[in-house]
């Protein structure tokens, strides 16, 4: 396995090397970076000076985006759900983009890496994208397949192998379907809508997170399930909601906050660390929108982030804290609505700095952190060129500044456009 690990590397480097040398590649170096020396990035207005975190970083350029040299690019792929937006097929109720493709790019937009959704009809959808170990991610589709009687499917693609497995299959009901055991279990709640998260102590167990949803009331946060998906005997672990969350965040009324917005695991040290974005009231009776740690292992974590007046429920990236940094966390400024312009905040529980990218996009999105001080990130959204609105740009930011542009994928030799439904980035396998 070492040797194909290394082979597979090798391979997806000497494909980005020979990139780097076409004059078609669609990677666009922003001008006014490219004309003057690096160290201009540190002169420009208002920059953002932090100090240095220690660790890995110390002495050292914190991001390998803060100094780019013609032929040299930081080592990036990523897990990318997309579309064709000129790829429109029709339905009874009318056009509708094909079934989302699942493919590992790098960073110059090449396709390395190609993976089938278990949904291949018209009506497929995609839910859910995140890393899941070297090589690895973790995809949740619905939709009907002709050999399946579910219509929500979890499943993981392998960036070394080129494999993609089914890890969990469920319809309308409390029944989950495991594959790879070939066993089925009960989750009670369940009723089709449920957040699957990687566990980063184990890859064969994942955590499944319900809404406490009832009939025409608000959805509550429900009870997290821990489920290993290759051992039909191993026990289905359960923490009720309020065994998650401290007492001051549960209401007066005795109930768990709502739903939550976000939810997302990371590795801690020695311990899975479970990141919930929530609603809570305050003694007010006024809604709270809040961070707050829970550790399978201990219970809640007594760190938490308040965000309340600075951003609203939705879209958000984050660095849990560590022990060297507080976590931080990049967001659209202020309440942008549902069709958010390239304006970002990152903040760390104290200080908050805002700036912004492309004024060409709008329905922007937070794509991946490219460093550990979340100065480095993708973005996305939309222009629209030639009345095609549909049509995406994604750009890497650092600190403020634009520095690479991609405006369409290369399929094979063909230059595609895309429009992107969620994007991760890869962790590398370990020579």
């Amino acid at each position: 396995m070492e040797h194909a690990t290394r082979l597979l590397i090798a391979s997806i480097g000497l494909i980005s090397i020979a990139l780097l040398g076409c004059s078609d590649y669609q990677l666009t170096r922003v001008p006014d970076l490219a004309d003057g020396p690096v160290s201009t990035l540190s002169q420009r207005p208002n920059p953002i000076e932090e100090p240095t975190l220690g660790g890995a970083s110390s002495g050292t350029l914190p991001s390998a985006w803060a100094a780019l040299e013609p032929g040299e690019m930081p080592e990036e792929f990523f897990a990318v759900a997309w579309n064709d937006p000129g790829e429109v097929e029709d339905n009874c109720y009318g056009p509708c983009p094909g079934v989302p493709r699942y493919d590992i790019i790098d960073v110059m937009g090449q396709v390395v890496g190609s993976f089938e959704s278990p949904c291949t009809n018209l009506f497929a959808q995609h839910h859910s994208l995140q890393a899941a170990g070297p090589g690895r991610f973790l995809a949740v589709t619905s939709g009907h397949s002709p050999d399946s009687p579910y219509n929500q499917h979890v499943w993981l693609g392998d960036g070394i192998s080129g494999e993609s497995e089914v890890i969990m299959q469920w319809g309308w009901g409390t029944k989950v379907y495991l594959p790879q055991a070939d066993t089925e279990i009960e989750l009670p709640g369940l009723m089709n809508r449920a957040r699957v998260l990687v566990d980063p102590q184990n890859e064969d167990r994942f955590f499944v997170l319900i809404d406490n949803s009832m009939m025409y009331a608000q959805p509550l946060l429900g009870t997290l399930f821990s489920v290993n998906v290759r051992d039909p005997d191993a026990e289905v672990m359960m923490w009720p909601a309020h065994t998650m969350i401290t007492p001051d965040m549960v209401p007066s009324w005795g109930h768990a906050p709502w739903a939550p917005w976000l939810v997302d695991t990371f590795q801690r040290g020695d311990e899975t660390m479970l990141v919930l974005g929530l609603q809570v009231q305050d003694e007010e009776g006024e809604l709270r929108t809040v961070l707050t740690g829970f550790s399978p292992q201990r219970g809640p974590m007594t760190w938490s982030m308040d965000l309340s007046g600075l951003h609203r429920p939705g879209e958000l990236k984050m660095l849990p804290p560590t022990s060297l940094s507080d976590a931080r966390v990049l967001f659209h400024q202020g309440n942008d609505g549902w069709c958010p312009q390239a304006n970002f905040s990152r903040f760390d529980g104290e200080t908050l700095h805002s700036f912004s990218g492309s004024e060409e996009l709008f329905g922007s999105r937070v794509g991946p952190i490219l460093d550990d001080r979340a100065e480095t990130f993708v973005y996305f959204g939309y222009i629209d060129d030639h009345g095609m609105e549909r049509r995406q740009r994604t750009f890497v930011n650092h600190r403020g500044v634009d520095v690479w542009e991609l405006n369409t994928f290369r399929d094979g030799l063909q230059s595609v456009p895309f429009e992107i439904h969620g994007m991760v980035r890869m962790e590398l396998p370990k020579e």
